[in-house]
Parts: structure tokens; sequence; C-alpha cells
């Protein structure tokens, strides 16, 4: 069993601003980590070990505020 690494460090996606928490495992590969929130690319890395990312707040609420700017949703149309 692959022991995941606790207590991990904040980051933010430069694209969008959606907020993850990013732990890693001693298992080393290549690959890319993508936004849930913008659907961009965040970190790719090569032969590392493996970063994992956890959103810490709700994906609905950041793709809305991504999408519409606030949660005020009182707009003149």
């Amino acid at each position: 069993m692959t022991q995941i690494e606790r207590g991990g460090i904040d980051f933010t996606c430069t694209h969008c601003g959606a907020i993850y928490e990013i732990s890693k495992t001693p298992a080393h590969d290549s690959g890319a980590a993508v936004c849930e929130v913008c659907n961009m690319i965040m970190m790719e890395w090569v032969d590392s070990a493996i970063p994992l990312f956890r959103a810490k707040e709700s994906i609905v609420d950041a793709k809305r505020h991504y999408l519409f700017g606030s949660s005020d949703s009182r707009r003149i149309a």
C-alpha cells in the first residue's frame, strides 16, 4: 500500500484561482494535473513524486465563480 503524505501545501490554479491542497505519494511517474474548474493544465512533472490535488472548496461553487465572476447572481438582463 502506498503511503500518502498528509498536511499538504496550498496551491492556486494560475488560470482561474481555484484552490487545491497538494499531497505527494512516494511513487514516481510522469504526468500532468488538470484543474477541475477551468480544465487547464496546472502542473506537469517528469519522473518525480506524483502530486495529488484535492480541491479545498466546492468545485461547483468554484466553477460558478469562474464562469460568472461572483456568487451574487442578481444581474439585470
